[in-house]
């Protein structure tokens, strides 16, 4: 019998008092070898699904929310059904990671799916229902490098969905369209670790030797570094770009060995120096998301750690800060969010 990896799923209680209410992680058995998570709604029906992909078999594997009515929506309540895994083939080799988006622009949100073995991005694309049929591979993208991970935003602001790609030497951009083409590639000083990006459109970038880059719109369809080789010693897992203090800024935090970096968001596509965010009882973070999980309208942090758990860091006017009742034992090491809910695979 193939072992199989824990995928848990751990939710806001339906009724938050004095925004402490967190209920038990819930464990779903995965196919061996997944390794990136994300959250999203993928057959319309307003509950987000979970998709992520396994390096073993070249699969993405897609847990299908079954109703909107059983927990849906803002705010938590109780576990909803989920579908059998819905298991689907990308049509390349050892995928790394995955993004969502409307690549062909049918209002489906489709997977996009990188592969460091076939050295190229394919595009699932969705049929808006799920199910067996719920996505086939509709486009390959050579990209002509080893791919480490992957964000969706659109760079030359055309409508047209974009992927960002890291790879060893820095970034390059797929930009959408009839005709899909690919930009050169953008130094990031080093291999990009963990990239993300946002509407506006900003692109954060963190490297293997500690630092980070971001790029902006150069105005005429393209990025430049607004930030470049800022050393934040971190970055070693995951990466997190968006209006964490409430100011109309993206903000950035990133995981550390020891601690945790954020870096405010300034006028211009700049960031202020990084401030140590500290954890309680000696945590060590092996990565780190965003989200509301206390509805309290302040994005929190969702810290997972190396020796197997979860903490959450509750934000508010004064930052982010963390109890030793909020830290909950579950054998996680790397995090996504979805929903107003957490979600955590073992990878």
């Amino acid at each position: 019998m193939k072992p199989t990896f824990p995928l848990l799923v751990l939710l806001a209680a339906p009724v938050v008092v004095d925004a402490q209410a967190i209920i038990a992680p819930t464990t779903f058995n995965t196919p061996p070898g997944p390794a990136a998570l994300i959250g999203v709604d993928l057959d319309k029906n307003n509950v987000k699904d979970f998709a992520f992909v396994t390096t073993n078999d070249n699969s993405v594997t897609v847990l299908f929310t079954v109703t909107a009515s059983s927990g849906g929506g803002g705010g938590g309540g109780p576990l909803p059904p989920y579908s059998p895994f819905n298991v689907y083939f990308s049509a390349g080799t050892a995928p790394v990671a995955v993004a969502a988006g409307d690549w062909n622009k049918d209002t489906n949100v489709d997977l996009l799916v990188a592969h460091a073995g076939s050295q190229d991005v394919v595009v699932l694309q969705s049929n808006g229902m799920g199910g067996l049929n719920g996505f086939t591979p509709a486009v390959s993208i050579p990209l002509g490098v080893v791919p480490t991970s992957i964000a969706v935003t659109d760079v030359d602001l055309d409508t047209n969905l974009d992927i960002v790609v890291g790879h060893a030497a820095g970034i390059r951009v797929i930009y959408g369209g009839p005709t899909p083409r690919l930009s050169v590639t953008l130094p990031a000083g080093g291999q990009v670790v963990a990239v993300a990006a946002t509407a506006e459109p900003l692109v954060a970038a963190t490297t293997n030797t500690g630092t980070l880059t971001v790029f902006r719109t150069d105005g005429i369809g393209g990025l430049t570094p607004s930030v470049s080789g800022l050393a934040v010693n971190g970055g070693f897992k995951t990466l997190v770009l968006e209006d964490l203090n409430r100011d109309g800024r993206a903000d950035i935090v990133v995981d550390r060995v020891a601690d945790l970096a954020f870096l405010a968001g300034q006028v211009a596509g700049a960031f202020a120096a990084p401030v140590s965010i500290s954890l309680p009882g000696g945590f060590a973070p092996h990565g780190v998301a965003a989200q509301d999980a206390d509805a309290d309208l302040w994005p929190d942090l969702i810290v997972s750690s190396t020796t197997g758990g979860i903490h959450l860091l509750r934000g508010g006017a004064s930052g982010f800060s963390g109890a030793a009742t909020d830290f909950f034992p579950v054998p996680t090491t790397s995090i996504a969010t979805a929903r107003s809910n957490l979600q955590f695979s073992q990878g």
